[in-house]
């Protein structure tokens, strides 16, 4: 039994429920999980006084028949009971607040739903619902759960939820949404994504209270402007990227700063004068698209070598304490540091790059693992001018991201880079596994390469918040596990920069973006 007082019983199993049914009028809490005995659980009917029930993976379908036996219950949850038919008797329970009945097996929903005057909580996720009645949504419910079900139409009715503050409708077949939904003026989360939604109405921007918004996995043809404007005010908005360009103005504006060098004299990709393209032509001769080539970037591998002692000032450098040219330049926040991961020394970097600036030293920040926000300085002076900052662990934000303890120096070594783009058709993709293994830049850390994630790409995620297509994106430093400079992200994750190229091409090093993956 985990718990059981003189009005609560809660426990898994029949032995405890027995015990607790000794007394029954003194219950008015009733928990049970684990219950396949339908005729003991339909004797909770007899506790007259109760006020909470709650049954999870039971036998409940004889009890979901007497629940008109119990006019003081405010609160109903019976999860994955087996429940064929949405029980009728609980209509009766005028006073009900809360109904669940997730993860059952009901078809609909009685049209008599409306006589639950008080009920501001309905649960009903995972069943087999298709169709819903209209009086559902005279309802005065602030949360409403239809996520997992079968419904292919949403009426106009469900405008007439005038308290709602959470409706998930994910993961059903519905195929449009009714310009009504723009009514919902105290809804506060909206879950629309696994849907087969071609469009949505352009009244979803009256939402003013909207914090969070998933729209992903739908397929969209035509989304209005009027999401641009919600996508930016709501706390938490998902869509898949490639649908962003149907609401989004995606041209990057960067600033007023001359660009020092042309688009096409950066050679982000694998061209034809490059040493390496022959090789990569003839790997990419097995998927029989020249097209490929165009995905292959010129990477940089980074491969950290030997402890560094501080004795060369502007050196590239992992992990450690950051060489600056003002102490002002290391970031802070409520007098605390930042997490100093690394700096490159360009001018080393000249051999293997057209699109770095020739010379300088680049300085990689965040405040933490925790708060992935990008901090890149960048400094032309001469390196005799460059001081040590050294800090203790007491002086920084999170003493958790303390690298400074294994400072190693780098190589660096021109390679290929190819994308994380596993193929839909299932004959490709041992093909694909031989390009990737031939292409791929076998390294924990790397300049202008690709990230593998479980969802969006660096690139993509830097798009959605800068604008911009993913593409013009660049990964200026990508940083992995590694176990002499002391790098474990969360777990081994990789953080990386990401620089859109026409920042890259003004050396303006402001608006650099910074993601984490892990697993």
């Amino acid at each position: 039994m985990k718990y059981s007082t003189e009005e609560c019983l809660g426990g898994d199993g029949e032995d405890d429920l027995k015990k607790g049914l000794e007394n029954p009028l003194a219950l008015k809490s009733v928990f049970c999980s684990r219950v396949e005995d339908g005729d003991l659980l339909a004797r909770i009917a007899e506790c007259k006084n109760l006020e909470s029930l709650g049954l999870s993976l039971c036998e409940g379908n004889k009890l979901a028949g007497r629940l008109d036996q119990l006019p003081s219950l405010k609160s109903v949850n019976f999860q994955a009971c087996r429940l064929i038919d949405f029980p009728q008797s609980v209509l009766e329970v005028s006073q009900l607040e809360s109904l669940s009945l997730g993860n059952n097996v009901i078809e609909s929903i009685p049209v008599e739903v409306s006589n639950l005057k008080e009920l501001t909580d309905l649960y009903l996720q995972q069943n087999h619902l298709q169709e819903l009645p209209d009086s559902l949504f005279d309802l005065p419910v602030k949360k409403l759960n239809l996520s997992y079900n079968r419904i292919e139409n949403l009426n106009s009715c469900v405008g007439n939820l005038k308290q709602i503050e959470l409706l998930s409708l994910a993961c059903n077949a519905i195929a449009s949404i009714p310009d009504s939904i723009g009514s919902l003026s105290t809804l506060k989360s909206l879950a629309l994504g696994f849907n087969k939604l071609t469009t949505i109405p352009k009244t979803i921007e009256r939402l003013g209270h909207l914090e969070f918004l998933s729209l992903q996995n739908n397929p969209f043809e035509e989304l209005p402007k009027e999401l641009m404007t919600v996508s930016v005010s709501v706390k938490n908005f998902s869509i898949d990227g490639k649908h962003r360009p149907l609401f989004m103005d995606w041209d990057y504006q960067p600033s007023d700063l001359i660009p020092k060098i042309e688009l096409d004299a950066m050679e982000l990709l694998i061209a034809e004068n490059d040493p390496l393209y022959r090789d990569t032509m003839e790997t990419l001769k097995q998927f029989e698209s020249e097209k490929e080539i165009a995905k292959v970037r010129r990477a940089i591998k980074i491969q950290s070598t030997e402890p560094d002692d501080y004795s060369i000032l502007g050196n590239s450098r992992l992990g450690g304490f950051p060489d600056l040219e003002n102490e002002s330049d290391f970031p802070m926040s409520d007098g605390k540091r930042w997490a100093f991961l690394a700096q490159l020394n360009l001018a080393e970097l000249e051999d293997t790059n057209s699109f770095l600036p020739r010379t300088g030293l680049l300085s990689f920040f965040i405040p933490s693992t925790e708060e992935m926000i990008a901090h890149v300085v960048f400094s032309q002076c001469p390196s005799d001018e460059l001081k040590t900052v050294r800090f203790s662990p007491e002086e920084m934000l999170d003493d958790q991201d303390d690298y400074s303890e294994n400072p190693h120096r780098v190589s660096f070594e021109l390679a290929t880079d190819y994308p994380y783009d596993f193929p839909d058709d299932d004959d490709k993709v041992s093909q694909f596994e031989s390009v990737f293994e031939a292409l791929h830049c076998k390294s924990d850390h790397v300049i202008n390469g690709f990230t593998f994630t479980q969802h969006e790409s660096p690139q993509q995620q830097a798009a959605n918040q800068h604008r911009g297509k993913p593409e013009e994106w660049v990964c200026l430093l990508k940083l992995g596990y590694d176990q002499k400079v002391g790098f474990c992200f969360w777990d081994a994750g990789t953080v990386t920069f990401a620089i859109h190229v026409e920042d890259l091409r003004r050396h303006d090093f402001s608006r650099v973006h910074v993601s984490l993956e892990s697993s």
